[in-house]
């Protein structure tokens, strides 16, 4: 919800602070940046502190920096305010990723599946809320009102979660300390995480502009096209995650991973009419629904003994860097090729591609 409310509040924000388009899209970077970083740490002290201690501390940070948005009067206030709230949002995704990994330890799929779908939820809703009480409150009601929620569920968090007793890490060898969280399968699936959420920054950041320059359709169309784009994963995640528990997490990835490139090349190249883009587009977005879930859950599985949250860490932290790294790359690619069409299906298609490679090469573990 927070990175929704930011999103449709932005026009008010940027005119209440003066700032250009370039530096109003910085607010979302001193979010991504410092939950890039805290992710991957959140998920390393919540092996050693607890999930529920490190839960709680991001809920409370999230909610602290962003209600505190509504107070500022400044441009550095804001990117203040919000690296806050990036904390928060880091230590919140590993820490959650982690302990309900520990909840259901044979259905991760199941898991991992549920909370995309929520996550999806929460994309969808806040928009929604957002408008709701800008229209009576301004853009300042928007965030104190999310950053009370997300106050609000840290408490409930804190009072209600029970933590499973988790495995400990097994040390190499006497005096060699905890294993770290490194190895083969980590790398290959980090390096993965990185190209398959640039499929989904891709879409998001770039797709609506894609829609209604070079697919010539009206406001309206483009946001019914990616409002299905959006519902799409809701369902395909949880769905593909239940089967991953039973056919394996490789296979269920790999299914919507190279048939991905297809897809592509029909939502940028082939497809013209409204209902059949929003049809491509829906296909697309099933495609690309076991990212980051899956992957997370295929690295919990490699990842050795006690250190489940250093992996679901990693793997977000990449999602995050995919983030920041792929809009930008994506406009210096379509400057250089004078073409949105071309530029959106060599990054897309290429992205899933190598995505699917690097997957296809994972050891998995039953």
């Amino acid at each position: 919800m927070v990175v929704a409310v930011l999103g449709i509040g932005l026009p008010e924000i940027r005119a209440s602070l003066e700032l250009s388009e370039v530096w109003a899209g910085t607010l979302f970077s001193a979010i991504f940046v410092v939950a890039a970083c805290a992710s991957w740490s959140a998920g390393r002290l919540s092996d050693n502190l607890g999930r529920r201690r490190v839960l709680v501390a991001g809920g409370l940070a999230l909610g602290a920096g962003f209600g505190l948005v509504s107070t500022i009067q400044s441009y550095r206030a804001a990117v203040a305010f919000l690296a806050v709230a990036g904390l928060g949002y880091g230590f919140i995704t590993a820490s959650v990723l982690s302990l309900v990994s520990d909840l259901l330890p044979s259905r991760r799929g199941l898991g991992m599946g549920l909370l995309s779908a929520t996550y999806g939820l929460g994309s969808v809703s806040g928009p929604i809320v957002a408008a709701a009480i800008i229209q009576r409150f301004g853009w300042r009601g928007a965030t104190a009102t999310v950053g009370c929620i997300a106050a609000a569920i840290a408490a409930i968090q804190w009072l209600r979660v029970r933590e499973p007793v988790r495995a400990q890490a097994v040390p190499r060898a006497a005096g060699a300390g905890r294993p770290g969280v490194m190895n083969r399968n980590m790398i290959l699936l980090a390096v993965a995480q990185f190209f398959g959420g640039a499929v989904f920054w891709i879409t998001s950041s770039w797709t609506p502009t894609f829609l209604r320059t070079a697919a010539e359709l009206t406001l309206d169309q483009a946001g019914m096209v990616m409002a299905a784009w959006g519902a799409t994963p809701i369902i395909g995640a949880m769905a593909l995650g239940i089967l991953s528990d039973r056919l394996g997490r490789k296979r269920i990835i790999l299914l919507g991973a190279f048939p991905g490139v297809i897809v592509v090349l029909a939502v940028y190249g082939w497809l013209v009419h409204p209902l059949a883009l929003a049809a491509g587009i829906c296909l697309l977005g099933l495609c690309k629904s076991p990212v980051p879930s899956l992957v997370v859950a295929l690295a919990q599985d490699s990842a050795a003994k006690g250190r489940v949250g250093a992996a679901s860490g990693l793997i977000m932290s990449m999602h995050y860097v995919a983030a920041l790294t792929t809009p930008v790359a994506m406009g210096q690619l379509i400057t250089w090729l004078d073409s949105m069409t071309l530029a959106m299906l060599l990054g897309s298609a290429l992205a899933f591609a190598v995505f699917g490679l690097l997957v296809t090469s994972v050891r998995e573990t039953s």
